[in-house]
């Protein structure tokens, strides 16, 4: 699942945002600009049929593996309730996109809020996701040597 999340805060860096994994205590004082922190909510693999096999990729190679269904959450931290919906829309706009190996089916944006706790405004946007994570043979070496991460089709 790491290379899920890696996909999510690339694609979200490349539009231009500032991406963490897990914001640092009391992070807020410091805050200049929106940060978005990635997190894995929930996880489900399925098999795809007998002893994983996917079928064949175009070129002959056999692939297996598992189908998963991600739920991910996307928490913007940012010193003004503006500058966090302002990065809502960025991350939106990332998501839908498309992001590459990651299929985003649902997304849901919360309202930005002031947190306490956290001594910043706060929104949350969560995505839920599909992909397959898949090993697939190189060469005629029967050995599958890595796992890739590739998109559903629609």
């Amino acid at each position: 699942m790491r290379d899920v999340i890696l996909a999510l805060c690339n694609a979200l860096r490349e539009s231009g945002l500032a991406v963490t994994e897990k914001f640092p205590p009391r992070y807020a004082p410091r805050l200049r600009e929106a940060i978005v922190a990635v997190s894995l909510r929930q996880l489900q693999g399925e098999s795809c049929g007998f002893a994983d096999y996917l079928g064949l990729t175009d070129d002959g190679k056999e692939r297996y593996g598992k189908r998963i269904k991600a739920e991910f959450l996307c928490r913007i931290a940012a010193p003004d309730g503006a500058a966090a919906s302002l990065a809502a829309d960025s991350v939106c706009a990332a998501l839908v996109g498309g992001i590459n190996g990651v299929l985003v089916r649902e997304m849901t944006v919360g309202q930005a809020q002031f947190d306490d706790r956290a001594d910043c405004f706060t929104l949350d946007i969560t995505a839920a996701v599909t992909a397959s994570l898949y090993a697939e043979q190189t060469g005629d070496d029967p050995a599958f040597l890595d796992f890739k991460l590739e998109c559903e089709p629609k």
